[in-house]
């Protein structure tokens, strides 16, 4: 069962585009259309996730886009909705504290090019938030954590980042509840 959650424009636009390709999820897909500054964990109980099973979490390009408070609390949601057993993947930006929106807005040329106008440096949340690995060993999840740029070959696939960033990618299992 895949639970996903995403503004209901994005659900939409996916549900739409997928569909128009003829691809079939290969998992029971459950879309939950719901901004994540809503009550997001209600609305993902009620669309049948069982919070005695253990869980995994994807929350992958993600963070930059939520407030530092919001970040914390989405972790948190998480933590609250885990067993033991439950894993968690998503990456940290730590150089978001040196956001430069004149070069988010250059980089958001690619997109303009195929005819999506979108303000890219409105949409990230600049500024200190707490780290991702920190975070989540402080709610008792055990973490590793490892830099991009010091993947393993077999990861870095996985991995590749612009060499001007540095972002952690975080493998977690929970010890909640």
């Amino acid at each position: 069962m895949v639970y996903e959650l995403d503004q209901p424009q994005v659900i939409e636009f996916k549900t739409t585009t997928l569909a128009g390709i003829g691809a079939e999820p290969t998992a029971i897909r459950r879309t939950v259309p719901i901004d994540l500054r809503q009550d997001w964990p209600t609305a993902l109980k009620e669309a049948g996730l069982d919070t005695t099973a253990p869980t995994a979490w994807l929350a992958e390009g993600l963070l930059i886009y939520l407030p530092p408070e919001a970040q914390d609390r989405l972790f948190d949601d998480i933590t609250a909705l885990s067993v033991p057993g439950s894993t968690i993947a998503t990456e940290f930006a730590p150089g978001i504290i040196d956001f430069d929106p004149d070069r988010m807005s250059e980089m958001a040329g690619v997109f303009s090019e195929h005819g999506v106008d979108v303000d890219m440096a409105s949409l990230v949340y600049a500024g200190e938030r707490n780290h991702g690995v920190d975070y989540l060993r402080s709610r008792g999840w055990d973490v590793e954590g490892w830099r991009a740029r010091n993947c393993s070959s077999a990861m870095a696939s996985r991995c590749r980042t612009p060499k001007s960033t540095t972002r952690w990618a975080t493998s977690s299992s929970s010890a909640a509840r």
